[in-house]
């Protein structure tokens, strides 16, 4: 009985803190803004000597456990839990962030759909609601022109800032990225990106699987520019063009950063292979390894997990379109 009121306790110390310090970080941002000033504008006037690295591609495919192996085995900074609560002060966040976890492993490998509040201040979050600062919740696809020669200053400043006081590559994992990549052409030019993509038959069966458990009857996650042409098709076709049309408009924008800049990791090679695979993103980024990786112990997932038949629907749409090139074939 003892025990079992000190579980109940301490799952009500967990979900109830991270809400304090929200309160607490969002009420005091006007007085941290003032500590912010100074520091920002110093470390924001020259070009940073480590690359800023987005983790982009389609929802499920294999984008989380990727980050979360980079942000736990790489020395390098990222956004947690805990400067995710202090989003209108990130610069302070991330100062916050080094005095109480200095670089220490998160070790956190678990994630609800990408979420990873309940996993600790120091998991890695994937910090969506930063954007909307400079980026509307309610625009879907941002053209270049998008944001105002201000916000494109503004948010140069506070990650050239971020990142000339750190020292260390940053790596930001938001997918809603995939939609926003002409404006980020100008706002980080030299921007690197590490596009993951899954076998479309087993990425189109996750999504089709999350859907149908969290949202079978309204979009879920990253929508594609063209998704209110998606919504008179099947759940099962929807899964699969959620995929594609998300793919394929990575691959038109990618265009617009250096071809050096652009590492394709494909997620049942970083099952299979995952030492090749790390030592050629410890090159692609640029850092060092905080310890050696001795065993991941990746499960694909690439197995029959619905109905068979829906299954074999979802294969067959993904048929109908070229993969490689992003045509439709049929």
């Amino acid at each position: 009985m003892i025990k079992k009121i000190s579980m109940k306790i301490n799952e009500k110390v967990t979900k109830s803190y991270p809400f304090i310090l929200r309160r607490l970080f969002k009420y005091l941002s006007p007085f941290i803004r003032l500590f912010e000033i100074k520091p920002i504008r110093k470390y924001a006037s020259k070009q940073p000597e480590f690359p800023i690295v987005f983790i982009i591609g389609a929802p499920r495919s294999g984008s989380t456990i990727l980050y979360q192996l980079i942000t736990n085995f790489f020395d390098v900074n990222y956004i947690n839990n805990l400067i995710h609560l202090s989003r209108e002060n990130l610069f302070f966040g991330f100062w916050l962030n080094r005095l109480v976890f200095k670089n220490k492993k998160h070790d956190n490998f678990q994630s609800n759909y990408g979420n990873t509040k309940k996993f600790g201040l120091n998991a890695p979050s994937e910090g969506g609601q930063i954007w909307y600062k400079w980026f509307s919740k309610d625009k879907i696809y941002f053209e270049k022109g998008s944001l105002s020669d201000k916000k494109i200053i503004q948010i140069r400043k506070l990650f050239y800032a971020i990142i000339n006081k750190q020292q260390k590559p940053l790596i930001i994992k938001n997918l809603m990225t995939s939609q926003r990549l002409l404006p980020f052409s100008k706002i980080f030019p030299s921007a690197k990106f590490i596009f993951i993509k899954r076998l479309p038959e087993y990425n189109a069966q996750s999504i089709y699987k999350a859907r149908k458990k969290l949202s079978p009857h309204e979009w879920w996650s990253v929508k594609p520019k063209n998704y209110q042409d998606l919504l008179n098709f099947s759940l099962a076709e929807q899964s699969v063009k959620q995929v594609y049309y998300i793919e394929k408009q990575i691959m038109e924008d990618i265009n617009l950063f250096p071809k050096k800049n652009i590492k394709i990791v494909n997620y049942e090679d970083l099952v299979s292979d995952y030492k090749n695979i790390f030592s050629e993103l410890i090159s692609f980024i640029g850092c060092e390894f905080k310890e050696e990786i001795l065993a991941t112990n990746l499960d694909s997932g690439n197995n029959l997990k619905i109905d068979k038949e829906k299954f074999e629907q979802i294969k067959n749409n993904c048929n109908r379109f070229d993969w490689k090139n992003y045509k439709i074939l049929k």
